[in-house]
């Protein structure tokens, strides 16, 4: 597919901008859908804003300084991006491990109790007008 340049308007300054077909086929190539909405000068303001809104953190496991992309709302409870990491790999494969399908002492015993109802059920003589 052959890129030509194309002028946009940047949403922010209302000024027109030129997307490259060079900066066309590397959002082809990324898989980006969405054409800019803002010219360079905007989208580095945009970039410096965002790196003005880090905050800097303790972190209350290991006590490492790190920064963060928002403002805590209590500062003493927030985690390094490496604590954070290994919290939430360790949630996420407690919560594999007691997906359907897979055994864990309690489920392998909740599943023996499930085996030992239905085999008393089905010791039970079904209610007949006969035998009522």
């Amino acid at each position: 597919m052959a890129f030509e340049d194309r002028t946009l308007v940047c949403k922010d300054c209302g000024k027109d901008f030129i997307f490259t077909a060079g900066e066309q086929e590397f959002y082809a190539q990324k898989g980006f859908t969405n054409d800019p909405t803002r010219c360079k000068d905007d989208r580095a303001k945009s970039k410096q804003q965002k790196m003005e809104r880090q905050t800097e953190i303790t972190c209350k496991n290991c006590g490492k300084t790190d920064m963060v992309n928002f403002k805590p709302r209590n500062p003493e409870d927030i985690l390094c991006n490496e604590c954070f990491m290994k919290q939430r790999d360790t949630v996420h494969s407690a919560h594999r491990s007691t997906e359907p399908g897979t055994d864990t002492p309690e489920t392998a015993s909740s599943e023996k109790s499930d085996e030992a109802d239905k085999s008393m059920e089905e010791e039970k003589p079904e209610a007949t007008p006969d035998n009522e």
